[in-house]
């Protein structure tokens, strides 16, 4: 399970776009300008013309609704498991391996 704590996984399941948006906001102000480029690996959501990667952009969700501070450790993993909870929500999630033009479709 990529989503470490049983308690952040029962809360997920009432993610909406507002929460991803905010998100957002946090990994913009306090995470982007320290985040090193060599994490990035594979999946990317692109959004007002900028890229997040959707393991941390999930970590900031977490820390955005549970109100606790942002931990690396909170999510585990990658690809599919962490991509889909985005996808349910409408976003669109880039391949970087096979072009940002390469996206999974999202849930219509």
């Amino acid at each position: 399970m990529p989503v470490v704590e049983k308690n952040s996984r029962e809360l997920l399941k009432s993610m909406t776009k507002n929460d991803v948006f905010k998100a957002m906001e946090l990994f913009d102000q306090g995470i982007r300008r320290n985040f090193d480029d060599t994490r990035w690996r594979r999946w990317v959501i692109k959004y007002n013309g900028k890229y997040y990667p959707p393991k941390d952009l999930l970590r900031c969700v977490i820390t955005v609704m549970s109100k606790v501070p942002y931990r690396l450790a909170s999510v585990e993993g990658g690809g599919h498991e962490i991509n889909k909870y985005f996808i349910s929500l409408g976003f669109d999630i880039f391949d970087m391996e096979q072009g940002k033009r390469n996206l999974i479709p999202r849930a219509r």
